[in-house]
C-alpha cells in the first residue's frame, strides 16, 4: 500500500497525504523515500521549483515524519511566491487533530517550560483556548523546542527565535535593562472537541507556524499528545517503564494535518489585505478526517 496518496492536483499545486513516518522532503539528496519523491513521480515539475532548500522543490507545507496529514507542493514558482506572500500576510490558515492526555505536571517532568499558560479547570468540552509564545531550540541536538515568554529565564529569553517573514512580532524585557528583545510570536487556537476521563480530542489551528509548534504548545498546557515520543512523558528515554504517570507512547503518534486554506493565485492580494476575506470569495480549501487519513 503507498505510503502517499495524491487528493487534488491542478496546474498550479498539488496535495498529497502521507502517513506517519514518512518524511515530507529528502534529508539529503538521492533519496527516494520521501513524500516529496513519491509525488514527483507524477508531477516532476515540483522539483524544478526553488524552495527553500534545493532538495525541497516546490515543498510548502510539510509536517514532521511522525505526524500523518495533508502536504502541499507549488508546480511552478509564480504559486510557490504566492504562497510565501500568503505565508507572511497570516493568509495561510492551517488546521490538526490531536489526540491527547491530561497531564498537568507534563511541562515540569519534560523540563525548559516558562510557566503554563492556562488553568487546568479551563480543559473542558467546548473550550476555546489561544497560546501564543516565542520559541527556542531546546535539547541535545536542538531537536525540541520550548515556548519563550516574559515569564521564562534570561537564558531563553537571549536564545528566542526572529523568522523572517511572520506576522506578529513582539517584545521580551532584557533582565536588568531597559532594552527590549524582538522575538517572533506564534499563536496557537485550541479546541477541545471532547473530554473522556483523562483522553482530550483537540483541533489546533494557526497561520503562523514554527517547527513543533502545535505539539510544544499543547504539551505545554498538560495535553501531551499520546504517542508523541518527544513532548509526551512517556517518551522519556530515562524513564523506565512504569515510572511515567501515563501510558507507554503508541507507535504512531495520534496527531493529524487536517486542513488548510488559502487565497486562489488569481486573486488581488493586495485588495484582499485591505478589505478583508469578504473581499475575495475565491479562496481554496482542504479539510480531511483523521479517520480517512488513517485509512490510506
Amino acid at each position: 500500500m503507498p505510503s502517499v496518496k495524491i487528493i487534488y492536483s491542478c496546474s498550479d499545486f498539488v496535495v498529497a497525504v502521507k502517513k506517519a513516518g514518512v518524511h515530507s522532503a529528502p534529508l539529503q539528496a538521492g533519496e527516494s523515500s520521501s513524500a516529496l519523491s513519491c509525488v514527483a513521480k507524477d508531477f516532476p515539475q515540483i522539483l524544478n521549483v526553488k524552495g527553500k532548500k534545493e532538495v525541497e522543490g516546490g515543498l510548502i507545507h510539510r509536517i514532521d515524519r511522525d505526524t500523518a496529514g495533508l502536504l502541499l507542493f507549488a508546480c511552478n514558482q509564480d504559486f510557490y511566491h504566492h504562497i510565501m506572500t500568503c505565508q507572511k500576510a497570516g493568509l495561510f490558515k492551517k488546521e490538526y487533530f490531536a489526540c491527547c492526555r491530561f497531564i498537568p505536571q507534563c511541562p515540569e517532568i519534560l523540563g525548559g517550560f516558562p510557566p503554563s499558560p492556562i488553568f487546568h479547570g479551563d480543559i473542558t468540552q467546548s473550550a476555546n483556548l489561544t497560546v501564543s509564545s516565542a520559541f527556542r531550540p531546546f535539547g541535545p541536538g536542538r531537536k525540541q523546542v520550548r515556548p519563550v515568554t516574559e515569564n521564562s529565564g534570561k537564558f531563553s529569553r537571549k536564545k528566542a527565535s526572529i523568522k523572517k517573514g511572520t506576522s506578529e512580532r513582539g517584545f521580551l524585557e532584557k533582565e536588568g535593562r531597559k532594552k527590549q528583545i524582538e522575538v517572533s510570536v506564534y499563536s496557537t487556537n485550541f479546541i477541545i472537541e471532547k473530554v473522556e476521563d483523562k483522553r482530550i480530542l483537540v483541533q489546533a489551528s494557526l497561520s503562523s507556524g514554527y517547527r513543533h509548534q502545535v505539539r510544544c504548545h499543547l504539551a505545554w498546557c498538560g495535553l501531551p499528545i499520546i504517542g508523541d515520543p518527544i513532548y509526551h512523558p512517556a517518551g522519556i528515554s530515562t524513564k523506565k517503564a512504569g515510572d511515567s504517570p501515563c501510558e507507554t507512547p503508541l507507535s504512531q503518534m495520534q496527531f493529524f494535518a487536517t486542513g488548510f486554506s488559502f487565497p486562489a493565485l488569481d486573486c488581488s492580494l493586495e485588495k484582499y489585505l485591505s478589505n478583508g476575506e469578504e473581499a475575495s470569495p475565491s479562496v481554496h480549501s482542504f479539510l480531511i478526517s483523521p479517520q480517512e487519513i488513517a485509512s490510506i
